[in-house]
């Protein structure tokens, strides 16, 4: 690791190769269960901050179905939050791609999610603009019932409560009891 820090400027473009390579094909990588290059690349790449990286997790984590698990195991539901925060530069747009993507695995949507309180926690992204944000959700995404659903989609959208109670005191709750969720340093 210590090393990969201080070749920062080398590794990164075959990082990306990594993530391009994948996103490509994700399939073809989801079946090979000890291709650790992946999680590695996700993992540097969010501790460089690098921002290219964002819009080739997006393609990854758009895949449906079981495959992000395929491709990196819990790291959908441990860290890629973080990892979404971390190359998102502050920008919105690919963590709200995810999280609006009907298709996409209901845990990656939900650490999409997970990855917007992330930048509210780091000071990237005002309180009020993403509570705005997921109030819209209610009228706009389709609601799930918890049998058909392939993830927790529908109980995320419970948890932190219907639009009427997004206060402030809510969201500090939320974001307390779920432990708070802080960028890969």
């Amino acid at each position: 690791m210590i090393e990969a820090l201080a070749r920062r400027d080398e590794i990164v473009p075959e990082l990306l190769r990594i993530l391009e390579a994948v996103a490509d094909d994700p399939q073809r990588y989801a079946k090979e269960p000890h291709h650790m290059a992946l999680t590695y690349a996700m993992f540097l790449l969010a501790r460089f901050r690098e921002t290219r990286a964002c819009p080739l997790l997006v393609r990854i984590f758009s895949a449906p179905g079981e495959t992000p698990f395929d491709l990196v195991g819990d790291t959908v539901t441990e860290n890629l939050c973080n990892i979404l925060a971390s190359v998102s530069g502050g920008d919105m747009r690919g963590m709200t791609a995810l999280i609006e993507n009907e298709q996409a695995n209901g845990y990656v949507r939900s650490a999409a999610m997970k990855g917007l309180l992330a930048l509210v926690a780091a000071g990237q992204r005002p309180r009020d603009e993403v509570m705005e944000y997921f109030a819209g959700l209610f009228g706009k995404l389709e609601r799930i019932p918890e049998s058909r659903s392939t993830g927790n989609n529908g109980n995320f959208m419970q948890r932190i409560g219907s639009r009427r109670h997004l206060g402030h005191q809510r969201m500090s709750r939320f974001v307390i009891r779920h432990n708070p969720f802080f960028l890969i340093r």
